[in-house]
């Protein structure tokens, strides 16, 4: 529980003494406590208690007194023990029992030594309520006994003022850089106080442990809950570390090198046993390496060559390696060692490939040739066997050379596409189509002008299906519609229509060259390799193209809005947005808005407009506004977060489409000024990142607010 006497949270103010071993949560303190792990031991019946006990005063100073009237005493509990001087002075209690014994010990101090004092009695009401009066005294003692010092012109810093309880003498604790004559100052401070007057100089870690503080740890600091000893730290250990040799960042709060570059010394000392020592560079044929950066834990050093800004990456056995031959006078080619290569396995990409390749090969392969069809309905000859799979026939019609045909047909007919009664017929409708519908090949080139030429022949010789009746008495098809139509490599210009499913192939597959997309190309229509090139080139732009137009559609769209809102808004005072360079915000740029205003009767309402991308990385945006009245005088200041996204599921807020968002915050709500004229305000970016990227825009929004 927090209190006045004590920067760390809170010394006891009345005489709540429980049995909590040091942990007293109703009215202990955490600095510089011990816990009493010996509080539950029964102890022999005839065994004395140690008579001596800790007492703890302001600031965590704690000392020895003895208990020679056998008191009663708890952790915590209030007493009067007996002033250095004349008087008496009201402490706690802090430590009993046998670990007293070792606490003096460890402190060095003798238990029969004449300087302990003793314990008058356990503190009355009346006792707490004269030291709490004295207590309250302090804060304007220390601060009166400043201004006298500065007035004394003394090189001294005063940091605390403790009184004693019966109010005869006053403590005053300072830190100085070099001796400090301050007769003068104990005059006028007993004249003034009237008060016996003790100067105790203090170190400034000392003086840091009395104040208390948060370290860059982000913890209390050690000096003010723990550390006790302060051992002498020098840039050494920061060496040893291989931390960079910033003061600002050494430093802790004292002024001093922080305590806690000790901590981790002899850990690393222990590491750098294996670590070589590296004096000269290391000689190789290619120039001398020098030593640029060592991972100790890691055992891993860096090395370059003069003039080289590519280090390379040593382990600390190949250092000694390359120095063991440095010493014999000789010079290894390169600093890495050489290595064996392995047999690499086929990458993804090769199998990839190797499959297209062979795919181009193989519908290459099953091309068929364009089948020419003499006029006069005469029989067309006939065309080697097909080796293409989509050519194949369905299941049921044999593929060697004495298929069977349904029936006997006559030996002067021929089938409709030219080919003789001993050769298999082809089959028609749905037999007739490939199997891969996907491949559209054989219906363009071959199957189409099969298919023409089968129209333009009669078919008074085939054989009548199962279950249908003969055709002989229909004419053919041929007949009385003119010339048959030539095939398309004949008299009519080829056209070649690109599949719809080319374009997600070729953005999929993402090609890198030519060569590969005429692969991917080929497998589902053959195209040009130039227009191949020009859709690739299409399909790369396109992406930033559509974001380019989309960004300007947004800036468009949101300049119309807040242009409509401005016109319609019959309340706005002021309005203006101010566009930052490359949508970055930095620590230095502060926008400051200059609006006028006449009528000091009405309240008025401030927005702060914030426009950011999607690219921004917080969710959140913290800004702090300055108001200045027409005479420069500040009006206010305070500090703003803003929720540009929602901190749960990180969804964009405010309004706009694509990567960009308008948010309006109301900044001050209800605000009047004394006086017409010009005020401004002044907006600074407090995040933690001092070039603050994603934000495009902000303004301020001056509106009349709601009666």
């Amino acid at each position: 529980m927090a209190c006045t006497s004590c920067s760390s949270g809170g010394c006891s103010t009345s005489a709540t003494g429980c049995g909590s071993k040091g942990s007293c949560s109703s009215g202990g303190c955490t600095r510089l406590n011990v816990f009493d792990w010996l509080q539950d031991v029964d102890l022999p019946v005839d065994f004395k208690e140690f008579d001596i006990v800790e007492i703890r005063f302001k600031g965590g100073r704690k000392e020895f007194f003895r208990n020679t009237n056998r008191l009663p005493l708890v952790t915590g509990d209030a007493v009067v023990i007996e002033a250095a001087g004349n008087g008496w002075h009201l402490g706690h209690v802090s430590l009993k029992g046998e670990l007293v014994r070792l606490q003096m010990r460890k402190k060095k101090v003798p238990l029969d030594s004449k300087e302990i004092r003793g314990i008058l009695r356990v503190a009355t009401p009346q006792d707490v309520e004269r030291w709490e009066a004295v207590r309250d005294l302090e804060t304007g003692t220390m601060f009166r006994a400043r201004s006298v010092v500065e007035e004394l012109r003394l090189k001294m810093k005063l940091s605390d003022v403790e009184y004693q309880a019966d109010r005869t003498r006053a403590t005053f604790f300072y830190s100085a850089d070099d001796r400090v004559d301050f007769r003068d100052l104990i005059k006028r401070l007993a004249d003034e106080f009237r008060v016996r007057v003790e100067m105790r100089q203090i170190s400034l870690r000392h003086e840091a442990g009395r104040l208390g503080g948060i370290g860059s740890c982000g913890r209390e600091l050690c000096c003010s809950t723990w550390l006790t000893d302060f051992k002498s730290v020098s840039t050494t250990a920061a060496r040893y570390q291989n931390l960079s040799l910033n003061p600002a960042k050494l430093s802790g709060q004292c002024g001093r090198l922080k305590c806690c570059l000790n901590y981790e010394l002899d850990t690393y000392l222990d590491a750098l046993k294996d670590i070589p020592q590296v004096s000269r560079p290391l000689q190789t044929e290619k120039g001398e390496a020098f030593l640029q950066k060592t991972d100790i834990f890691k055992r891993r050093m860096w090395f370059a060559f003069r003039g080289d800004n590519n280090w390379v990456m040593l382990a600390t056995d190949r250092v000694r390696e390359i120095q063991d031959m440095n010493k014999r006078g000789e010079k290894p080619e390169n600093l890495l060692a050489p290595v064996l290569e392995a047999e690499r396995e086929p990458e993804v990409s090769a199998h990839v490939e190797g499959n297209l390749d062979r795919l181009d090969d193989k519908i290459k392969g099953s091309k068929r040739p364009k089948r020419k069809k003499k006029k006069d309905g005469a029989a067309a000859p006939a065309a080697p066997a097909a080796t293409s799979p989509q050519a194949a026939p369905r299941a049921g019609v044999r593929m060697d050379g004495a298929a069977k045909a349904p029936a006997p047909m006559p030996a002067d007919s021929s089938s409709p596409n030219g080919e003789t009664s001993g050769e298999p017929r082809r089959p028609r409708g749905a037999a007739a189509r490939p199997l891969n519908r996907r491949n559209n090949r054989s219906r363009g080139e071959g199957g189409r002008s099969a298919e023409a030429g089968a129209k333009a022949e009669p078919r008074e010789g085939r054989e009548p299906r199962e279950g249908r009746e003969p055709r002989e008495g229909r004419p053919p098809r041929g007949e009385g519609q003119g010339e048959a139509r030539p095939p398309r490599g004949e008299g009519r210009p080829r056209v070649t229509r690109l599949p719809p499913m080319v374009l997600p192939v070729l953005h999929a597959t993402k090609t890198r060259s030519g060569a590969r997309a005429m692969v991917v190309l080929h497998a589902v229509g053959p195209v040009s390799p130039a227009l191949v090139a020009a859709k690739e080139q299409v399909l790369v732009r396109l992406p930033q193209m559509l974001r380019r137009m989309r960004k300007v559609l947004t800036l468009i769209t949101g300049l119309a809005l807040l242009t409509g809102l401005a016109a319609c808004d019959a309340n706005q005072v002021f309005e203006k947005n101010l566009e930052l360079d490359k949508a970055v915000w930095t620590v230095q740029q502060k926008p400051t808005f200059e609006f006028d205003i006449q009528d000091t009767t009405q309240r008025y309402d401030i927005y702060f407009n914030i426009r950011n991308e999607s690219m921004y990385g917080y969710y959140n945006l913290y800004v702090k506004h300055t108001l200045l009245d027409p005479s420069g005088k500040r009006l206010s200041q305070q500090l703003h977060q803003m929720l540009l996204m929602d901190p749960q599921t990180g969804e964009p807020r405010g309004q706009g489409s694509g990567d960009i968002f308008d948010h309006q915050f109301l900044a001050l709500r209800q605000q009047k000024f004394a006086q017409p004229g010009n005020y401004r305000v002044i907006l600074e970016q407090y995040m933690r990142q001092d070039q603050l990227p994603g934000i495009m825009a902000v303004g301020v929004r001056v509106a009349k607010a709601a009666q």
